[in-house]
């Protein structure tokens, strides 16, 4: 039960901040990877993203994992002070955050959102829901995805590569 009534206000507020426009001017080159832990290797997220985009050196990179507790509590120690790990119990029975430090960083606003997660997980969609970004790009169709890669979650070096051929060849705002 309630599950359900998580569910329920999790779709409620994805539709709620998608009727939101929340881009700003941005004062600093951020960049965010929301990404699922039991499907991708963040290690290997954040090379990829380095070794593709040239301008890296210049972006402020920000993770942002989700997964269950269990998956994620050997990554917890490992976490850095741009990586951030989630799960289900980080957020209350109305989907609210109960995190002031992912609220924090959800709160700056990004030149590019990379969403490296199957299209299936409620948590990451409200979470990217509350991303105010100017480019969203991700693996599967659809909101809040602007341009999408059909790649695997597994094989990001391939995603950070064709992601970069195309930004290189589109002008956004």
């Amino acid at each position: 039960m309630r599950k359900t009534i998580r569910q329920f206000f999790i779709s409620r507020k994805i539709k709620s901040n998608s009727s939101l426009n929340r881009i700003q001017k941005l004062n600093h080159n951020r960049a965010i990877i929301l990404f699922h832990v039991e499907h991708t290797n963040f290690k290997q997220l954040k090379q990829s993203f380095k070794k593709y985009f040239v301008d890296s050196k210049n972006f402020k990179l920000h993770l942002i994992g989700f997964g269950s507790e269990k998956s994620i509590a050997v990554l917890r120690e490992k976490s850095t002070e741009n990586l951030q790990f989630i799960s289900p119990k980080d957020f209350n029975l109305l989907a609210n955050l109960k995190t002031e430090s992912l609220q924090k960083c959800l709160n700056q606003p990004y030149h590019f959102c990379f969403n490296f997660y199957p299209s299936n997980v409620s948590y990451l969609q409200l979470i990217n829901s509350m991303i105010s970004a100017h480019f969203n790009i991700g693996v599967t169709e659809g909101y809040p995805n602007k341009f999408s890669v059909s790649v695997p979650e597994s094989e990001p070096d391939q995603f950070f590569k064709e992601v970069s051929n195309y930004i290189s060849k589109i002008t956004y705002v």
